[in-house]
């Protein structure tokens, strides 16, 4: 019958087709009125922790929030999560952050990330769809004081905070964000 080392192939496989497919799927659409609040809500947790991080992002030009990103970790590592795009402080529309890559890390977690864009043609390159995080560009920690230490690195600076679960490795790696 089948080896160990195939029905493991074979269950990746399918785990990598299901966590490619199902957040293309329509029925998974988020709700664009509770996302908004969501990430308004977060961003208000955001300025109490760092006060700081209002200004950050009233320089910035465009900014995505992403309220909630579940990450799961194996051998086929994927995170998803839905978030709310603004422009110069406006509501913009909804964006969708995935992550696949492959490789040893073991987590399971569950945070909240924040893309902030620099200039319009930072933000104009998300807009065209597929935007990748470069390698090179770190997360930054929320914490006290942590926004008004930050640096841009290609017109971007991403801020992220742990909600729950437990991660030996994170990373940016193979990020993709898409305008939904």
């Amino acid at each position: 019958m089948f080896s160990a080392l195939t029905t493991t192939i074979y269950r990746n496989l399918l785990l990598f087709i299901l966590l490619t497919l199902l957040p293309a799927c329509s029925v998974l659409a988020p709700n664009q009125h509770e996302l908004r609040r969501s990430s308004q809500t977060v961003l208000a947790k955001i300025r109490a922790i760092d006060p700081t991080f209002d200004e950050f992002i009233k320089n910035a030009y465009a900014y995505v929030v992403f309220p909630q990103v579940d990450k799961s970790e194996n051998q086929i590592n994927g995170a998803f999560g839905d978030g709310a795009i603004f422009k110069e402080g406006e509501f913009e529309g909804l964006a969708r952050l995935s992550q696949i890559s492959v490789g040893f890390q073991l987590s399971g977690i569950r945070f909240i990330q924040v893309v902030v864009f620099q200039s319009p043609s930072a933000y104009e390159t998300f807009l065209e769809g597929d935007f990748s995080v470069p390698f090179h560009v770190t997360a930054r920690a929320i914490a006290p004081g942590a926004a008004a230490q930050s640096r841009y690195q290609d017109n971007l600076a991403v801020f992220t905070m742990t909600l729950g679960g437990l991660m030996f490795e994170a990373n940016l790696r193979g990020q993709t964000l898409n305008r939904l």
